[in-house]
């Protein structure tokens, strides 16, 4: 990387810890968006719309959810944030096939993300993102924790999933590494939205929230609440990813000084 360009990085703003500070705000959002559609739905006859559409779903059959899987991914990949197709799925299809739908949308979305940023537009994403507060401090992070960085952005459902691979995309980390924490650390985060979103549905609905339904979205919220106040705490440790660490790139890319 030329020195211009790497000077450019170690001057940007790094602004992570008052970037996640800001974070339950993003669920202040969730709870008033959820609180206004309970009161649209019987007044303003949301919920009789939402029920056509959603018998209009399930006349496509199959056809339903594989092309949600891969316009969700196309969505994500152009930076429509995770959780905005994650409800939607599990809103319209149900905890189960809702859920399958989501994570494999998802999970193309990050591949995408992550090869476009390595190999296809790897200058015009370095441009945009490393000004971008955190950037740094992920890159930091990667070198230092490897997998366990990418398995907290990922299980953690607060950072922005599409931006997020962009990013790892221009770090070091294998492909193969990343693809494999993706899958298992995002699940979580999958369950928690589609799950969720399927069971106000069945709330507003009237046809109730079954046990196992609550069950889940509980575990899931706990886990996820768990491990972020736990790599908060840990990324603040002296080590745990500065952001004034050198910027890496893949083995391939990097060139002598």
């Amino acid at each position: 990387m030329e020195p211009d360009r790497m000077l450019e990085c170690m001057e940007a703003d790094d602004g992570l810890d008052r970037r996640t500070q800001r974070l339950p705000w993003r669920f202040v959002v969730l709870a008033t968006a959820v609180a206004m559609l309970a009161v649209s739905w019987p007044v303003l006859g949301v919920g009789e719309s939402f029920e056509r559409l959603q018998g209009w779903v399930a006349s496509l059959g199959l056809l339903g959810p594989v092309a949600y899987a891969a316009l969700g991914a196309l969505a994500v990949t152009v930076l429509v944030p995770a959780g905005v197709v994650a409800v939607t799925g599990g809103a319209l299809f149900g905890p189960v096939v809702g859920t399958v739908s989501v994570a494999v949308a998802v999970n193309g979305a990050s591949a995408a993300t992550f090869l476009i940023a390595r190999y296809v537009a790897r200058d015009e994403v370095h441009e945009r993102l490393c000004r971008r507060r955190g950037f740094r401090r992920l890159d930091g992070a990667v070198a230092a924790s490897g997998p366990l960085a990418v398995g907290f952005v990922r299980f953690v459902p607060v950072f922005h999933f599409g931006v997020m691979g962009y990013a790892l995309g221009l770090t070091a980390v294998p492909f193969g590494t990343y693809a494999l924490m993706t899958g298992l650390a995002s699940f979580p985060g999958v369950l928690l939205y589609t799950v969720g979103s399927a069971a106000i549905i069945d709330l507003l609905t009237g046809e109730g929230v079954s046990a196992p339904l609550v069950a889940v979205v509980v575990a899931a919220l706990v886990a996820v609440v768990v491990v972020y106040v736990w790599a908060r705490r840990r990324m603040r440790r002296p080590g745990g990813g500065r952001p004034d660490e050198v910027y890496r790139t893949p083995p391939r890319e990097r060139s002598d000084p």
